[in-house]
């Protein structure tokens, strides 16, 4: 709709104006002395408009008078002592003259014409009597829509920002005869086209300006974007029917990019134990990681896409100046290292062999140097505008190696958030953005940290490695906006009665559909069948050829079906039956723990959290978006199941702690090396406890709602959001999002979703447990005090190994040394002070505030005071034993 014109722009005495491109106009108009002569006003108003008069208006949502409506003039009108005549010409759009009079003396005020339903040129004109159009007002005008970020041309995955110029389209006397009430507030919201045929992830809309993520396209691709401006004439904050508004349109073509991704695979000698599902945690990794592979070339099959696996491991332990050379890049087919500055490999070759290798397990676990070697090779290999991902696997806590990923850098050389920031990694780190997704393997892993580092996606497995490969490939579609396909009984009877089969329900509109079965051998297969969704027939059985490829691998198998090219254009809404069968053609059983289906670009759900950290006591926000092309999807179910810990690690760690020194000393942990730290002390505490982890509690069916309640914003718009108050213990809190629906079209849909965070223990600041010791002597200067701190909350400890969470400041003193991690959940520091004085220390835990601290002060009476009080106090028991008899 193009802007409203009003002719002449500027206000002039006794002027006509005609106003163009609005289907809502407002005029005010002074009126004075209609008892001596009849003010008069001409309007020539085109065909299906109605027209209101309002006198004297307070607000924008008075009733007023119709004058006009469904072709009909009204008579002479009454506005309380004001007359209101309408003298029409033939026609109701012919020029028809408004005249008022009043018989009271003097009568004046302000008379509002609001014309409404306007589909063509308006005309106003002042003809006699004293009358001032002191304002006309139409719709609101856009100007400026554009891309404002980032410069063009948009590519996929891209952080991008609309923006346009929205105004107040009105001309007024600048010296008005009566001063007009205030114009009604402007409202403006973007929203994606509803014509659009891909779906456009995360868009949030903020005035005139909005923000998304380019999404994920096969070819160039033009999405349309709406932007609304509109006059909130119930001054409510919304825009609603009655709101006149105007519209505009931008198109924005979102171009292919460049993928790059890097697994970063912990590969030390603990990940050779078992985690469930009868293979150790391992041989899971390696399986994971080829078909993660497979999962990338399915979904990006141009050939210029790179991939790379780094292994991450050291013999030798401990914290260095320089990475370990056992932190390389591996060659899948043999298992060697890659050398060289260009190890990333084109996903076109990289995962042909049949066979993963990589290579052996050894001792020692750095993260930090395992996550600079993928950024390394990322900024070698890829250029500004390319796309890239990192999948950190770990099933433990660093221990050495040149780079942590703590906050602060102990013994290491530096910090991951250092080094990646850092002038060698600062390319890479703009093309990865927040793509670091993190999975902690079992239950002594370091997730505190890994949930920090995973901001955009954390998963946590405890249970089993069959959720190993769900896991990398709900990471790589969260990448390339493919969603994982959750399985569902069939919408009718299967007349094949086929035995260990899975269902799924494709809806209309998908590009591409993969399936993917773990398997004992190559030699079997996987059967996949397809029907109309609400068929009752038989599935028609997929055959290799153009739009089917079949990848065998030793350890899975992999379907790609392009859905346009086997459907149709369109590809209507279908049901898909998934079957393993082996080399006699036998199906097998169990498949649901061994199959995965993906399925993008139309219709996606994102799901999330509300932020990214939060602590005991605070409600989980959970969140999940549905959008169809360019729609928001309505009426769909969203249920969440939650598994979480029954214990608090920090509060086990610190009541357990006296054991723990008698077996390892009391020693201070000051750093994290093999032989010290966390993860020591968690597997050791384990091991004496005969116990694998703490307990875990499951919950199921927590449902989110997309009504405007129970922490929603707006009902009925595509965002679903429900609080998980349960937040009693520290730990990591995994939920599952199970989501069905059915779209406009009337096609079904199904998705699900594994997220983690971990919920940290912000201590009470009435808690703090401060203790102070004096050190010295009473009359040694300066004197130094022992300060030690136990922080809680409630009943819960914050425990051992949180050093990078407490920040110290100190007043009327100085901190001799570092803080010492005393390991049983106290925490102590050295504070020099001079004698009489009275130092202060300011603690702050995850950047809240404690109690400020301070030690009783004490006040020496000096060396000589010294010598006469002791004198008088040896007097005074002579006196004593004189007074009974002794000498």
């Amino acid at each position: 709709m193009p802007n409203p014109i009003i002719t002449p722009g500027a206000w002039a005495a006794a002027t006509p104006f005609t106003i163009q491109n609005s289907s809502f106009v407002a005029l005010d108009i002074a009126l004075a002395n209609i008892d001596a002569a009849e003010a008069q006003v001409l309007v020539t108003v085109p065909a299906g408009a109605t027209v209101t008069a309002i006198r004297n208006p307070v607000n924008w949502t008075g009733a007023g008078a119709t004058l006009l409506t469904g072709g009909v003039w009204a008579g002479p009108t009454i506005l309380a002592d004001w007359n209101l005549t309408i003298g029409q010409g033939a026609a109701p759009t012919d020029p028809t003259t408004l005249g008022l009079t009043s018989p009271t003396s003097g009568a004046s005020g302000r008379l509002r014409l609001v014309f409404k339903g306007l589909t063509g040129q308006l005309g106003v004109e002042p003809v006699t009597g004293e009358v001032s159009i002191d304002r006309v007002l139409a719709a609101p005008s856009i100007t400026n829509e554009q891309v404002s970020n980032p410069p063009l041309p948009v590519r996929e995955l891209d952080d991008v920002a609309l923006s346009a110029s929205v105004a107040q389209t009105r001309v007024e006397n600048p010296a008005p005869v009566l001063v007009p009430p205030a114009p009604p507030p402007l409202l403006s919201v973007w929203s994606p086209a509803p014509g659009n045929t891909i779906a456009i992830p995360s868009f949030v809309s903020v005035g005139a300006t909005a923000t998304f993520t380019a999404p994920a396209v096969y070819a160039a691709t033009l999405v349309n974007f709406t932007l609304k401006a509109a006059l909130d004439l119930g001054a409510n904050g919304i825009i609603d029917g009655t709101d006149p508004f105007t519209t505009t349109s931008l198109p924005v073509t979102v171009e292919l990019a460049r993928y790059g991704m890097v697994l970063v695979l912990d590969r030390s000698g603990s990940m050779g134990s078992s985690l469930g599902g009868g293979i150790s945690k391992w041989q899971a990794a390696v399986q994971a990681a080829h078909a993660w592979a497979d999962l990338f070339r399915a979904f990006r099959p141009g050939g210029n896409h790179l991939a790379g696996v780094v292994t991450f491991e050291n013999n030798a332990g401990g914290w260095t100046l320089s990475p370990d050379a056992e932190v390389t890049f591996r060659n899948p087919s043999g298992g060697a290292a890659v050398a060289g500055p260009a190890p990333l490999v084109a996903l076109a070759g990289f995962g042909d062999v049949t066979t993963w290798n990589l290579g052996t397990d050894q001792s020692s676990t750095p993260i930090g140097d395992g996550l600079v070697k993928a950024w390394t090779a990322i900024g070698a290999q890829l250029v500004p505008g390319n796309r890239a991902a990192v999948v950190l696997m770990t099933d433990g806590y660093e221990n050495s190696g040149a780079i942590t990923i703590a906050a602060t850098k102990g013994a290491a050389s530096a910090t991951f958030a250092t080094a990646r920031s850092s002038g060698g990694l600062s390319a890479a780190n703009g093309m990865i953005g927040t793509r670091l997704y993190t999975l902690a393997l079992g239950t002594q892993v370091d997730d505190q940290r890994l949930n920090v580092l995973g901001a955009a996606y954390y998963q946590q497995i405890t249970t089993s490695v069959n959720e190993v490969t769900p896991a990398f490939a709900g990471m790589l579609g969260h990448a390339l906006h493919a969603d994982p396909v959750m399985p569902q009984p069939p919408m009718a009877a299967d007349p094949d009665a086929a035995a260990n089969a899975l269902y799924y329900r494709v809806s209309t509109g998908e590009r591409v559909l993969a399936f993917l079965a773990h398997w004992p051998s190559n030699t079997d297969a996987l059967r996949i069948g397809h029907r109309p969704q609400g068929s009752a027939a038989a599935f028609t059985l997929l055959a290799p050829g153009p739009q089917v490829s079949v990848t065998k691998r030793e350890t899975h198998g992999l379907t790609r079906v392009d859905l346009p090219g086997l459907i149709g254009a369109g590809a209507l809404a279908t049901e898909w039956r998934f079957q393993h069968i082996d080399a006699g053609l036998v199906p097998q059983p169990n498949l649901v723990d061994r199959a995965l289906v993906m399925v993008d670009l139309v219709t996606k759900v994102d799901v999330g959290f509300s932020r990214p950290q939060f602590f005991v006591g605070e409600q989980i926000g959970l969140e999940t978006r549905i959008f169809m092309g360019g729609l928001p999807v309505t009426g769909a179910t969203v249920l969440v199941d939650s598994a979480r810990p029954g214990e608090s690690l920090g509060t086990y760690l610190t009541q357990n702690a006296p054991k723990y020194k008698d077996r390892h000393g009391d020693v201070p942990r000051s750093k994290t090396d093999p032989g010290k730290g966390k993860g020591l002390m968690v597997s050791a505490l384990f091991q004496m406890d005969g116990i694998e982890m703490l307990p875990i509690i499951n919950d199921t069916g927590l449902l989110l709602r997309d009504d405007g309640a129970n922490a929603d914003r707006v009902a009925d718009d595509g965002f679903y959001a429900n609080v998980f108050p349960d937040t009693v213990t520290e730990g990591t809190y995994t939920f599952r999002f199970r989501v069905e629906g059915t779209l406009p079209d009337g096609s079904e849909f199904s998705r699900v979703f594994v997220r983690s965070t971990w919920v940290g223990l912000r201590p009470d600041p009435a808690q703090l447990g401060a203790v102070w010791k004096l050190l010295t002597d009473g009359d040694t200067q300066p004197a130094r005090s022992l300060l030690t701190i136990k922080p809680m909350y409630g009943k819960h400890y914050l425990g051992p190994f949180q050093r990078d969470a407490i920040t110290l400041k100190i007043f009327d003193g100085q901190f001799d040394g570092d803080l010492i991690d005393q390991v049983d959940g106290s925490y102590q520091i050295t504070v020099i002070h001079d004698i009489g004085a009275k130092p202060t220390v300011t603690v702050a835990i995850w950047g809240q505030d404690m109690n400020p601290s301070s030690p009783v002060p004490f006040t020496p009476l000096g060396t000589g005071c010294w010598k006469l009080w002791l004198a008088a106090i040896r007097c005074t028991f002579a006196a004593i034993l004189k007074l009974f008899g002794k000498k």
